[in-house]
């Protein structure tokens, strides 16, 4: 289900990881993958603080707007939707609360439950947890996709994440992942705008929606 949504979206970056060449060919690329990993690793690992404006678009094409905050060590997480249905997602002290703005209710999950849990990891490990399914550099841009080692069966999803590669920044996430309710796949984009890396964020950022 996850390789039908990416035939259609990011369809040549499927092409890469498929297509098979010689010995040496595949040694370059093995360790071209691997210098992009670390490479990642060590930009999520070396931020403090990272805040951004996102725009988030879902299946059917509905825009929605907010705020993206990231601290780490110990790691919180929020994003606070601005536009309607008004919502926020916080995560801290390994608990996710999704609250909503106009019902005033909150309802809690794990923060394992996503492909992106890593972010919320002390020290980022890609090779701990995640599987690189697949990675393409082109012109200015990486893009890389992965998902959780254990997932066999999709449970959780994929996701494509994209950097700029100069300066070497996140610049948009891609969310693919199956739903249990009805059958159809559901991929959220969200594109980051305005980022600001290690500026001070107050912990009571994160306290708003407990």
């Amino acid at each position: 289900m996850i390789k039908k949504i990416f035939a259609i979206t990011i369809f040549s970056i499927v092409c890469v990881a498929i297509v098979s060449g010689k010995t040496s060919k595949n040694e370059t690329k093995q360790y071209q993958k691997q210098k992009y990993v670390e490479k990642i690793e060590n930009f999520f690992n070396n931020i403090k603080t990272f805040s951004a404006d996102f725009i988030e678009i879902n299946r059917t094409g509905k825009q929605s707007i907010g705020t993206f905050l990231l601290k780490r060590r110990p790691t919180k997480l929020k994003m606070d939707y601005k536009t309607p249905p008004t919502k926020a997602i916080t995560v801290k002290d390994n608990k996710a609360v999704y609250y909503d703005k106009e019902l005033k209710e909150k309802t809690k999950s794990s923060i394992y439950s996503s492909p992106l849990a890593f972010l919320l990891d002390t020290k980022v490990d890609l090779h701990k947890n995640i599987e690189v399914i697949s990675y393409i550099e082109k012109k200015d841009t990486l893009i890389i996709v992965f998902r959780k080692k254990d997932d066999i069966d999709d449970e959780y999803g994929a996701v494509a994440m994209i950097f700029s590669l100069k300066p070497f920044m996140l610049v948009r996430w891609e969310i693919y992942r199956s739903s249990n309710q009805i059958d159809i796949e559901i991929p959220i984009l969200v594109y980051l705008q305005n980022q600001k890396i290690n500026q001070n964020i107050s912990d009571k950022e994160f306290d708003e929606y407990e």
